[in-house]
């Protein structure tokens, strides 16, 4: 299912499909955060958002959620922060 070249994952066979992703933050005392899974360019209604996270509490985020796919569709995984400190998928 994974397109390297493009970042996503192609749906070979249609179904509903459990959908499930990750991000982990740097501790930053500023900004927000969030994520969204998005198929076939538009939000999927998986995804989650917190504000920042000074210390003590480990700035992570995670969803999962049940997703019709058609042959074809794509999911791709968006990640924002708006304070300047370094994401990576888990």
């Amino acid at each position: 299912m994974a397109d390297v070249v493009n970042g996503r994952m192609v749906a070979q066979t249609a179904g509903l499909y459990r959908v499930a992703a990750a991000v982990a933050f740097a501790l930053q005392a500023t900004g927000s955060r969030a994520f969204a899974v998005y198929r076939n360019g538009s939000s999927a209604r998986v995804g989650a958002a917190i504000p920042a996270t000074p210390s003590g509490i480990s700035p992570r985020l995670s969803a999962s959620g049940l997703i019709r796919l058609s042959v074809g569709d794509y999911l791709e995984i968006f990640v924002w922060q708006n304070s300047g400190g370094f994401a990576r998928f888990i």
